[in-house]
């Protein structure tokens, strides 16, 4: 089983969705589990995130080697990542697209609030 037990506590939400996408992306390649803590940001997307339910787990931590892509090949185990993870290198795009669906209402909300930017001829949208 894959984890990131410091989800929430290291970054903002940029930060954040990087780690969740990697950690899923390195657990499916590793063909294992994934897990996470609650997260603060988990209730705007369509799909849940498997929470830990043992917090008393115990985790080996595979610490992030350079600050850049670095090949993760893990035997089965209980892992918790540590780093920052921000490569796409390290996820399935198709995945973490169906992971990061965002709720039906969320999507009204901000179409209502931005409506009069959504429909100028213009946009630039900065998300990190």
């Amino acid at each position: 089983m894959i984890t990131y037990l410091n989800l929430g506590k290291k970054g903002n939400l940029g930060n954040q969705l990087f780690q969740v996408a990697s950690t899923l992306s390195i657990a499916e390649k590793n063909n294992q589990n994934f897990v996470f803590p609650s997260w603060a940001y988990a209730h705007y997307f369509i799909n849940d995130l498997p929470i830990l339910s043992d917090e008393k787990k115990q985790f080996e931590t595979v610490q992030e080697v350079a600050y850049n892509y670095h090949e993760l090949l893990l035997p089965i185990g209980d892992y918790n990542l540590n780093g920052w993870f921000q490569s796409e290198r390290y996820f399935n795009v198709e995945s973490v697209k169906e992971q990061f669906k965002f709720k039906p209402e969320l999507i009204k909300i901000i179409e209502d609030k931005y409506k009069k930017h959504i429909n100028s001829k213009h946009i630039l949208i900065s998300v990190r």
